[in-house]
């Protein structure tokens, strides 16, 4: 049985579900788990559960989690950090694991980009990133363009080293 932290869309839950997985894909984004229900493929399998990390927790009910694409370091505190993973393992069994996929701060340094732009299914999309508080978080702004519309969202990450993520 299989934790998605941070679900979103639920590509990786419907994913693990086609391999006959027990999901259950959290995510506080009330559109995004309405969009994971509509993509889900099996009728009850991913359960899609609008959850606050900060307060979710199933003791002991869980074989493995995991948190990917980067969604590690959007709550609004290293110590809510500290609560999303202690709830994390909580609800994992005796000896189960938790991956967590993050670019860490080394390969953000070495690789970063301040602005992308492409076309994606007739959207032109630009990500624009900043580093912000001494290379503490990650600031992204990202703007799509469809039709004549314009839709931006900004949000930062916090992100970590190999280091500071082991010592969390």
């Amino acid at each position: 049985r299989v934790l998605d932290v941070c679900c979103g869309f639920g590509r990786h839950s419907n994913e693990l579900a086609k391999h006959k997985i027990s999901v259950d894909g959290i995510d506080i984004t009330e559109n995004y788990i309405k969009r994971a229900k509509e993509n889900r493929t099996l009728p009850h399998n991913p359960n899609f559960i609008i959850a606050d990390l900060l307060k979710f927790s199933k003791p002991n009910t869980y074989d493995f989690a995991l948190n990917l694409y980067t969604s590690f370091g959007l709550l609004n505190s290293e110590e809510d950090e500290i609560v999303g993973l202690k709830n994390v393992f909580n609800s994992l069994k005796k000896g189960a694991k938790y991956l967590i996929d993050i670019q860490g701060k080394e390969l953000i340094i070495r690789d970063f980009e301040k602005n992308i732009w492409f076309e994606s299914g007739g959207v032109q999309v630009l990500y624009e990133y900043s580093l912000i508080n001494c290379f503490t978080a990650l600031r992204s702004r990202w703007i799509y363009y469809k039709d004549s519309s314009k839709y931006e969202t900004i949000f930062d990450t916090r992100i970590y080293s190999g280091v500071e993520l082991a010592t969390l």
